[in-house]
């Protein structure tokens, strides 16, 4: 009993002191922006592409791993403790309502890969593509009895017990401390995270001609065309004569002679008044 008592102890003061819940942090942007031009992933599936990552109950976590993908080129990384499940399960749905081209993949470190099997079946139920699943020394029988997405399971040390859809990554020169950020679990995890990014589906893109092209025909209007509602027919075109035409001005009668500087403003004494305009059929 007292031995029991010493593990929960030491259980919940690793989780209490664990880094908690972290994001791409500068560090991390800052490696990916290096790495950009070489990545053979390009930028817009990687923007896309979100790895979460649910650490256990071991010290180091797993934010090693985490910088080791921004090498890489991917930023879409959450890096979290395993009392933060809830959270990482509501955050995934969030991206996905925001994001509805993005994919997952999920990494577990030992006692977190239940946990981390249950939130992939919980997502794929919810709509959420998650391609894969890689489980990293995970302790526990029967990993992936009850689910359907591929696992990858990376072990330090030992056999892994084949269960269905499941891959296993024999790395006997690392130890469990150092499995995460060991080159052969980056290229696991870098591997898994480009074949989602290479399912990425991107919208069309159309040119202006092929916009133009894409544009229905104006519909011709025929007589069994629907009459147009009484307060919108001032818009067309009315039969008969809708004003009274003015008289035009007779080319052979003279025009009247205007004293000098009546037009330019210029005229000497008193003004001259104007003639008074006609009315409209008035005759001459």
């Amino acid at each position: 009993m007292t031995a029991q008592a010493w593990l929960v102890g030491v259980g919940v003061g690793v989780l209490l002191t664990g880094s908690g819940c972290v994001t791409s942090c500068h560090q991390a942007a800052k490696a990916s922006l290096e790495a950009g031009p070489n990545c053979e992933v390009p930028l817009r599936d990687r923007q896309h592409t979100y790895a979460v990552l649910l650490n256990g109950l071991t010290p180091t976590g797993l934010d090693g791993l985490r910088d080791q993908l921004a090498k890489h080129g991917f930023t879409k990384v959450y890096s979290a403790d395993l009392c933060y499940v809830w959270w990482l399960e509501w955050e995934m749905r969030r991206v996905f309502r925001e994001d509805k081209s993005a994919r997952f993949v999920l990494v577990g470190y030992d006692l977190s890969a239940p946990s981390v099997l249950g939130m992939a079946r919980e997502a794929t139920r919810n709509g959420l593509a998650v391609d894969s699943v890689v489980l990293l020394d995970p302790v526990a029988t029967q990993l992936a009895a009850c689910n359907s997405t591929r696992t990858i399971v990376v072990r330090s040390a030992g056999d892994c017990e084949l269960v269905p859809h499941m891959e296993t990554v024999a790395v006997p020169e690392a130890g469990h401390f150092t499995l995460p950020t060991h080159p052969k679990t980056v290229a696991a995890v870098c591997a898994a995270l480009n074949e989602t990014a290479a399912r990425i589906v991107h919208p069309p893109v159309y040119s202006m001609a092929e916009k133009n092209e894409l544009l229905p025909f104006p519909r011709p209007i025929s007589a069994t065309s629907p009459p147009v509602a009484p307060e919108w027919q001032f818009l067309d075109d009315q039969p008969g004569t809708h004003s009274v035409p003015l008289t035009p001005y007779p080319c052979d009668r003279p025009l009247p002679q205007l004293p000098p500087g009546s037009i330019d403003g210029n005229m000497p004494g008193q003004a001259i008044p104007l003639p008074a305009p006609r009315k409209v059929g008035e005759g001459l």
